[in-house]
């Protein structure tokens, strides 16, 4: 038996079928500190960024800014404008892509850690991937967190290149080089619902 709690605090048990009720809710009174620690920090979020999940605001390197589909396309003066919702990755990329890159490439020439190609792709799940041959795409959705999150993220995939796992050695590499890796990291797990918005 398994249970989930989405962005939205929507709760949702996995379990065989025929599975007496009475289980069910034994299972999820044994849950229960778990289930409220999540859906009390999910409410936060949701009262946070509830025009985000509206689609009413965007997030652009961490700032709320207005969000308006069907006029026009880029962002510029506290807006995004997109014709589509689906041009989003577009639109980011265009205007603010250049800018990671460059930022990316200077944190691989500070740290002395090389990769082979930079790229952007849209994942719902990840932040960044590193394959065995040191190609790194990060997620374009990154572009809409602050600054700090972004480079924990670029320090992350650059310290695959060393080690593509998450071993102690990674852990002890990327620690090395980001003191505050951990509380990155954490704050990096209030944004992971932007991943799946779009």
């Amino acid at each position: 038996m398994s249970v989930t709690v989405s962005d939205g605090n929507e709760i949702t048990v996995r379990c065989h079928i025929g599975t007496p009720k009475r289980a069910i809710e034994s299972f999820l009174l044994s849950k229960r500190e778990w289930l409220a620690r999540v859906t009390e920090h999910n409410s936060a979020i949701l009262g946070r960024f509830g025009e985000v999940y509206a689609y009413k605001k965007v997030l652009v390197c961490g700032r709320l800014c207005d969000l308006v589909v069907g006029d026009g396309q880029g962002i510029s003066d506290g807006c995004v404008r997109v014709k589509k919702l689906s041009s989003l990755k577009d639109v980011y990329v265009k205007s603010l892509g250049g800018g990671f890159i460059d930022r990316a490439e200077r944190i691989s020439l500070s740290c002395g850690l090389r990769f082979s190609s930079l790229c952007f792709r849209s994942y719902t799940a990840r932040w960044g991937c590193c394959d065995g041959q040191n190609n790194i795409s990060f997620n374009y959705k990154l572009l809409m967190l602050p600054e700090e999150l972004q480079d924990y993220v670029i320090l992350h995939e650059l310290c695959h290149t060393v080690h593509h796992n998450h071993s102690k050695a990674f852990h002890g590499l990327l620690k090395s080089l980001l003191s505050d890796c951990a509380a990155r990291e954490k704050r990096l797990k209030d944004y992971s619902f932007v991943s799946r918005l779009y």
